[in-house]
């Protein structure tokens, strides 16, 4: 089961230009939200690029609730062992384009990056992960939703208007099941119905 998740301004960015630090763009109730969210799920997938910029602990912090697994994008292995996600507390797998390995909690996994998604998926059902929410930059979500590769959306649209920056993934036309507007955030989520 595959969940997309993202944040947007009211302009419709996901993130700033040439962003070199984190950027919140929801409000703290919404970050619980996400907090149990992330609990209830096996893996929680991000690419490079969030982790460069956020440097991401991918765990369960504002609410009380099991970690998932991290899953990490770094298709040439240049990610800095010094960041969070490589840090031994929370089992974490590195899908890269050069060798496979283990080392203490972190598994690398060698995959062929010229079918990205399906070589995942594929990966993530022999380890039995059969749940994961994807909270990656516009690039990696946009990979999930070009491949048709997604059972749900769910994204924040709040108030802070950016005027550029990063443009919003375009959510699919599918079946809207919730909406809510709350502490300043509105949540809305979508699902394939097959």
């Amino acid at each position: 089961y595959i969940i997309l998740k993202w944040a947007k301004s009211s302009d419709n960015f996901i993130a700033p230009h040439n962003q070199n630090e984190p950027f919140w763009m929801t409000s703290k109730k919404s970050k619980k939200t996400v907090h149990k969210w992330r609990s209830q799920e096996d893996a929680i997938l991000v690419g490079t690029q969030t982790v460069i910029i956020d440097n991401p602990r991918l765990n369960v912090r504002l609410v009380s609730g099991k970690n998932p697994i991290r899953i990490v994008i770094d298709r040439k292995l240049n990610l800095s062992k010094e960041l969070e996600v490589f840090n031994n507390d929370i089992k974490t797998i590195i899908l890269n384009e050069i060798k496979s390995f283990s080392s203490e909690t972190n598994d690398y996994v060698k995959i062929d990056f010229n079918d990205l998604i399906n070589q995942l998926l594929d990966k993530l059902y022999e380890l039995n992960i059969i749940s994961i929410i994807v909270e990656g930059g516009a690039f990696t979500i946009n990979q999930f939703i070009n491949e048709n590769a997604y059972d749900e959306i769910r994204i924040f649209t709040t108030t802070k208007i950016l005027k550029n920056g990063v443009k919003s993934p375009i959510a699919p036309k599918i079946k809207k099941i919730y909406s809510n507007n709350d502490d300043g955030d509105l949540l809305e989520v979508y699902r394939k119905w097959y």
